[in-house]
């Protein structure tokens, strides 16, 4: 990533559903740097693996304020979330780096309403190391969950057996994933 490239904010685009593979190749072609996090399912009748948005109605791009207008006139774009007043709020770089992260692994995730609260932690191996989250322990499952504020949505990832995660904000120190 090039030091311009840093400058230019992360926008949440809100798209109508189902237009959101057409937004992305429309974007693309003309230059922007778009993101649409996705995941994969097996469809029951034939076993046979879809790509869905992670987010429904909802990509990411790169947009100087220069540029915002052209984005905003791109068929299917709806509007810029965030604040009305802001006319469109950054999504931080940090939450869109970690999205990556986890859309990029070959862990199993999916989307959820916003979970902030819970004990904070940074995986300390594998292909989410250095990743930074809420940690879900729910009996035999163990997951991280990555926060979108902007949207007041959550990743969830399952946490690999053998996974060691470390307290970020707690007297414990860590904590291993059963195998």
């Amino acid at each position: 990533m090039g030091m311009n490239e840093k400058r230019v904010p992360w926008y949440a685009l809100r798209v109508r559903k189902g237009f959101e593979r057409v937004v992305l190749n429309n974007l693309s072609r003309r230059g922007f740097e778009v993101f649409m996090p996705s995941s994969t399912s097996r469809r029951r009748a034939d076993n046979k693996r879809l790509q869905a948005p992670l987010f429904p109605g909802y990509l990411f791009c790169r947009a100087n304020p220069a540029g915002k207008r052209s984005v905003l006139n791109t068929p299917g774009v709806l509007y810029i979330a965030g604040n009305a007043n802001a006319r469109g709020c950054v999504v931080d770089e940090i939450e869109i780096a970690a999205v990556k992260t986890v859309v990029q692994s070959p862990l199993s995730c999916q989307s959820s309403l916003l979970l902030d609260t819970g004990p904070r932690v940074r995986v300390a191996g594998g292909p989410l190391r250095n990743l930074e989250g809420v940690f879900v322990d729910k009996g035999s499952r163990y997951r991280i969950a990555i926060s979108l504020s902007l949207l007041q949505r959550s990743v969830l990832v399952d946490l690999p057996k053998g996974t060691r995660v470390e307290y970020l904000s707690d007297n414990r120190m860590a904590i291993q994933v059963p195998a």
